[in-house]
């Protein structure tokens, strides 16, 4: 197609469109890999908050989220959007099966480590 005059445009659009489907296998697989990890080991999972949709943070009590994000000690984030009585289950099965996770904000972060400097 390269070789053709007047189909060189539909060679560079079939190979954009070859990158972007490559970059969004790439996404999902990543996050299928993260899901797999938290329902095969939840101890992997150090800290969780709810969330909305343009929001990263969200004050609603974690058992009336709709969003929740899931902080893994491996350096990678899920976002699980459940409907209301799946999360409710959800969030049982997590803190039944992992007792340490850290639930709501991280409190006051930055003036931990500013006092420890001192």
């Amino acid at each position: 197609m390269l070789v053709t005059p007047g189909r060189r445009c539909w060679a560079v659009v079939g190979l954009l469109m070859g990158i972007l489907s490559g970059l969004a296998g790439r996404h999902v697989r990543e996050r299928y890999i993260s899901v797999r990890k938290v329902s095969e080991n939840p101890q992997i999972v150090y800290w969780a908050h709810p969330s909305r949709p343009f929001e990263r943070l969200s004050n609603e009590k974690i058992e009336e989220c709709k969003q929740l994000i899931l902080h893994l000690k491996d350096g990678t984030q899920v976002e699980v959007d459940l409907p209301p009585a799946e999360m409710g289950e959800f969030i049982a099965w997590l803190k039944e099966n992992n007792p340490s996770i850290r639930w709501g904000p991280y409190d006051h972060a930055n003036e931990c480590r500013n006092s420890d400097v001192v």
